[in-house]
């Protein structure tokens, strides 16, 4: 696990973790006193995650949310579930948008958006689920 600090990225270990490939939690080893973005990571060359992610954000404009995320890299990505969770904390899925890479292979840069014409009322929160190819 890493987490950013404001000027860098830094090695929080894996304290532990539970469930399957599609729902679960990782623990950190370090001491987290405020809130910052956290992401999955290795260092050196080693990463299992198959698209290297460099942002997400989610912003309200009127009434509707407009998400935009980027990836680094992407192996075998055939495309993104968007889902969106309100107070109910369950989330579902919305939308889909199709990998950019050519055959699910990138080493560039690649920037995708969805737009969430229909937010639930209150606060709602989102996520990106990346799928390969064979579904996983």
């Amino acid at each position: 696990m890493a987490r950013w600090d404001g000027a860098q990225w830094s090695d929080e270990g894996n304290g532990g973790t539970t469930g399957n490939t599609t729902a679960g939690t990782l623990t950190s080893n370090g001491t987290v006193t405020s809130f910052s973005p956290f992401t999955l990571g290795a260092l050196g060359g080693g990463n299992p995650l198959p698209v290297t992610w460099l942002k997400f954000d989610a912003k309200l404009e009127g009434e509707e949310t407009n998400l935009e995320w980027a990836t680094g890299s992407e192996i075998n990505c055939e495309g993104f579930y968007v889902e969106r969770a309100s107070f109910t904390g369950e989330y579902e899925e919305i939308g889909y948008v199709n990998s950019d890479a050519i055959g699910g292979y990138s080493n560039a840069n690649l920037f995708y958006s969805f737009v969430d014409r229909h937010p639930a009322q209150g606060n709602n929160y989102y996520r990106i689920k990346q799928v390969d190819f064979n579904g996983d």
